[in-house]
């Protein structure tokens, strides 16, 4: 099993390695010292291309590692298979000046950029 993580950037077009940053309750896309707040007046659309779950690491191991100290090899696959999960969505941005970018986000990221619209 591969665990992967949510890069939270814009991976093609406009803005491409530009990294989602949630700074005093704003969204922000930074890239070395430069910031741009994320509102309405920015993007003009958001559209969810493509959606994945994965396991939560922590959770996976927590779980494993409980299940198997109190019920041994079977309480271990049975944490293991009640591991939480994590979201990872890939979304094609619209911006404002009609220029368009592909970003693949975490559920916390997503759920902010889907209050925009």
């Amino acid at each position: 099993m591969i665990i992967i993580r949510a890069r939270n950037k814009i991976i093609e077009g406009k803005y491409k390695e530009f990294q989602f940053k949630i700074k005093h309750g704003q969204l922000y896309l930074c890239c070395l010292e430069r910031e741009i707040a994320i509102n309405r007046m920015l993007v003009y659309s958001v559209q969810e291309l493509s959606y994945t779950e994965q396991p939560d690491t922590m959770s996976l191991l927590a779980r494993g590692y409980l299940g198997n100290k109190f019920l041994g090899t079977l309480g271990m696959i049975a944490g293991i298979a009640s591991a939480n999960k994590k979201g990872i969505h890939r979304l094609q941005i619209l911006f404002s000046n009609g220029e368009e970018g592909i970003a693949e986000v975490d559920d916390n990221i997503f759920n902010r950029i889907m209050l925009l619209g």
